[in-house]
């Protein structure tokens, strides 16, 4: 079934909980959702923004020239999902979103715009991101006046050109990443996980890495000029490839 611009989508809010094979066009999801489950739906010009995902789970649905700017998708479930198309290299936005504790399984991701989004307890997994942009995003939360609760979850993903600028992702697991060429300047990563991952040619101005664990990454390239290196961790083979950035010569004995 085909849901359009119109009488059809209104009667939305009040139809089935789960939804398989349903294409849904051309109009503005206007009223907040729980507990609702897609299956093998597309979406193609849709907009979400300023409504509320609760607990609704995606499975191989596709998203086509949509927009969740400024949603609220919290504890949703995202598999197999595709958010880029490939031929037109359009990509869905979610620009000021709030994820928290979302998960993204083998979804395709790249170009997506994740700007300045609350990414707190959200979890990125095995998913194809080429170029997403996840600059200023936020993996925080604030509880009461003081207490101040971080990290997000970035496993096996393909982040080439990637733009993390800004971003706080603070006491964040983030093993096994492909992360050549992404960006990080400015970017937290105090006391992160970051180890086996591919850092060739990051850009890492002003980074912050203070505790971070970088074991097993290819470091080759990332100039230690830049950055503190207080506390982080790495293996002893490692050091040559942050030494010859200083221009400093390790002979084997």
């Amino acid at each position: 079934m085909t849901h359009y611009l119109g009488s059809d989508a209104d009667t939305l809010e009040h139809a089935d909980a789960e939804y398989a094979r349903d294409d849904f066009e051309g109009f503005v999801w206007d009223f907040d959702s729980t507990d609702l489950i897609f299956d093998e739906c597309k979406f193609q010009n849709m907009q979400f923004r300023e409504r509320a995902f609760e607990l609704c789970v995606f499975k191989n649905c596709i998203f086509l020239d949509s927009s969740f700017d400024s949603t609220q998708i919290k504890e949703c479930q995202f598999t197999d999902c595709q958010f880029y198309e490939r031929e037109s290299e359009r990509a869905c936005s979610f620009k000021f979103s709030d994820l928290t504790a979302t998960i993204f399984t083998r979804c395709d991701l790249s170009m997506c715009n994740f700007s300045r989004s609350q990414i707190y307890r959200a979890e990125f997994l095995q998913c194809q991101a080429q170029g997403i942009d996840f600059s200023h995003a936020q993996a925080t939360s604030t509880v009461g006046a003081t207490v101040v609760l971080r990290g997000t979850k970035m496993n096996d993903c393909n982040f080439a050109y990637a733009d993390f600028s800004g971003a706080d992702l603070a006491e964040s697991d983030m093993m096994e990443n492909r992360m050549s060429h992404a960006a990080l300047n400015r970017t937290d990563l105090t006391n992160s996980i970051l180890s086996d991952c591919e850092l060739h040619g990051i850009e890492a101005e002003g980074a912050i890495i203070l505790g971070a664990d970088l074991r097993g990454s290819d470091l080759t390239g990332l100039d230690i000029r830049q950055i503190d290196m207080n506390g982080v961790r790495i293996n002893s083979f490692q050091q040559q490839a942050l030494l010859e950035t200083l221009g400093i010569i390790v002979d084997e004995i």
